[in-house]
């Protein structure tokens, strides 16, 4: 769930569009592949330019964030530390 909403707000934010506009924009373009044989064909509808440049935005904020050093990581990352009761291990 809050994964979801993170990337939600990492679209809203990169492209400036609602996730409504960019769900409903999105979801009728899809690649189908078919296999004939040994051949595979690819079909698809050609994505229009304003959906190009929104993908390309996000996908380009994506590289340039994706430096994880920004999050170190701890030896011994309890539960407590973030507010979570520990289950008992029986």
């Amino acid at each position: 769930m809050f994964a979801a909403l993170a990337v939600s707000h990492h679209i809203e934010a990169q492209t400036g569009w609602s996730i409504k506009k960019f769900v409903r924009t999105t979801h009728r373009y899809r690649t189908v592949r078919i296999k004939t044989g040994r051949q595979i064909l690819t079909a698809a509808h050609p994505l229009p330019d304003e959906l190009r440049e929104v993908l390309a935005t996000i996908n380009d904020s994506h590289a340039h964030k994706n430096d994880l050093r920004q999050f170190p990581l701890t030896a011994d990352p309890t539960p407590a530390k973030c507010g979570a009761a520990v289950p008992s291990a029986r």
